[in-house]
């Protein structure tokens, strides 16, 4: 839990002291009253501070929970509780032997592709020069119009093969890739964007041993620095709130001390359940 004392803006301040006087009788008997003693002091122009004490949480500037992409045993978290973590580090490895069996079966269906598409070339070849030779038998009247059809379909006929060839080669390429994109998955990293480096294990939702599916929780990840004060105003209080306002902090943990902190954000609407609006500090 956090205190804060709330620090206004500065306002003008006009003190002006009147003197006032009791209406006195006309009649016959009546008494005047005397004023009472007074002290004029000079109009002073000073700082309006508003104060107000609320209760709120400190919170993580930002988090993010690591998940596995591809689904797996945990071999090993290399990891714990409060444990700092590097951009990009290995937090955990998944047991890896069906994907590096997966990326050994892509293999060899990549060169049984590339191996039909020698095949399918050395054929087109052979319709190229049978196509060729018949042409020149034709224009020499040996050969017949049939027999020059007959080869120009079946070059047609090897040049399809060849395209169908080269789509098998690209596509068991793209598998290989898959294969070893799962494979790297294995290793699984805390990798995010934007902040500082370094964060810290805040939570730990898995152990070595267990299986876990793709997208299943394995760490929170927090980022601790700085650090970012949480508090609740009512609609009263919403009014004199501004970003830049200074605030003073303490907390149970640090008993005694103070740390100071501007307000960094307002929300623009209130929770419709409480009717009070968040404000963050920094």
């Amino acid at each position: 839990m956090l205190a804060l004392l709330l620090i206004g803006a500065t306002g003008l301040c006009w003190v002006v002291f009147r003197q006032f006087q009791a209406p006195g009788g006309a009649g016959k008997g009546s008494k005047t009253s005397q004023p009472a003693p007074v002290e004029v002091g000079q109009v002073q122009r000073g700082p309006i501070e508003l104060r107000r004490t609320y209760s709120g949480t400190l919170e993580a500037r930002a988090e993010f929970v690591v998940a596995p992409k591809v689904n797996g045993r945990i071999e090993r978290i290399a990891v714990n509780l409060a444990d700092t973590v590097k951009r990009g580090q290995v937090v955990a490895e998944l047991d890896n032997d069906e994907y590096v069996q997966e990326v050994a079966q892509a293999k060899a269906d990549l060169e049984v592709a590339r191996a039909k598409l020698s095949e399918a070339k050395s054929a087109l070849e052979i319709a190229d020069r049978d196509l060729e030779r018949i042409q020149t038998l034709r224009g020499r009247g040996v050969a017949s119009e049939s027999q020059l059809d007959g080869a120009r379909a079946t070059h047609l006929t090897k040049q399809a093969q060849v395209d169908v060839a080269m789509a098998q080669v690209a596509k068991a390429e793209s598998s290989l890739e898959t294969a070893n994109i799962r494979l790297r998955y294995t290793k699984v990293r805390a990798s995010w964007t934007g902040g500082s480096d370094r964060r810290v294990v805040a939570e730990r939702f898995a152990n070595e041993g267990g299986t876990v599916s793709a997208n299943t929780p394995l760490l929170l990840i927090v980022e601790l620095d700085p650090i970012t004060g949480v508090m609740s105003v009512t609609e009263k209080d919403y009014v004199h709130m501004r970003t830049g306002q200074i605030g003073t902090l303490t907390t149970d943990a640090y008993p005694g001390e103070t740390f100071e902190g501007r307000i960094d954000r307002i929300a623009p609407v209130f929770r419709q359940a409480t009717r009070q609006a968040r404000v963050e500090l920094m």
